[in-house]
């Protein structure tokens, strides 16, 4: 990314489950954060901008943190 970017920084409250109806199962893929839930940001918030966005999990519940965050990397 460029020196022209912007990041905006989105941190979750403290949770204790996952939001995410495909990770209500006994031992949920990891890759529901880093694959599923990345492409779905990166889709509405390209949409909600207006502009090309890449998504980065900073924090996500199912990897073991307590909370789940997100930098949203406008391009």
């Amino acid at each position: 990314m460029g020196t022209d970017d912007e990041t905006l920084i989105l941190t979750g409250r403290k949770v204790t489950g996952c939001a995410c109806a495909f990770a209500n199962c006994e031992d949920p893929p990891r890759s529901l954060c880093h694959h599923c839930c990345k492409a779905f940001q990166e889709e509405i918030f390209s949409t909600l901008l207006g502009r090309e966005v890449e998504v980065s999990i900073e924090q996500a519940f199912l990897l073991g943190d307590e909370r789940c965050s997100t930098a949203i990397h406008v391009i």
